[in-house]
């Protein structure tokens, strides 16, 4: 075969693959077009739920604000880690000391309420006499209170 016929069955092969591709090409297209309609019915949900994640997204910062507070909160907590611990050793010691605290404060509590009832009776009982002191006075002059003195 001469190279021009060979170049021109070439030529006609290439051409003769590309008429005949393009309806098989076309074919599968056709195809896929439900597949193709049920994509972009679905572009409408996916804009929405888009927009939501923007919506949620738009807190990230402020969020993010708040963790960086509490990170810096937790790493202070973690400094003063070793002096609560010292603190918290001796916090057994001191309970039977409290506790002790606590009855005597008890103990004087009743002492007081005792007191303050017997002061009530004082009151009661001096009152009367008040007078009848201040009558014996003008009585004799002031001369018993002054012997007392």
């Amino acid at each position: 075969m001469s190279p021009a016929l060979r170049t021109a069955a070439e030529r006609l092969g290439t051409a003769l693959r590309t008429v005949v591709a393009v309806p098989v090409s076309l074919g599968r297209t056709v195809a896929r077009l439900p597949e193709v309609v049920e994509a972009i019915a679905m572009l409408p949900t996916i804009s929405a739920q888009l927009e939501q994640v923007t919506e949620h997204t738009r807190s990230l910062p402020e969020i993010h604000a708040e963790m960086a507070t509490v990170a810096s909160a937790t790493l202070a907590l973690e400094a003063a880690m070793p002096v609560l611990v010292e603190l918290q050793q001796p916090l057994p010691e001191l309970v039977p000391a409290l506790t002790q605290t606590a009855e005597r404060l008890d103990r004087l509590a009743a002492l007081i309420g005792s007191m303050d009832e017997t002061l009530h009776f004082l009151a009661a009982v001096a009152e009367p006499l008040q007078g009848t002191a201040a009558r014996i006075g003008r009585l004799t002059g002031g001369r018993l209170a002054r012997r007392g003195s």
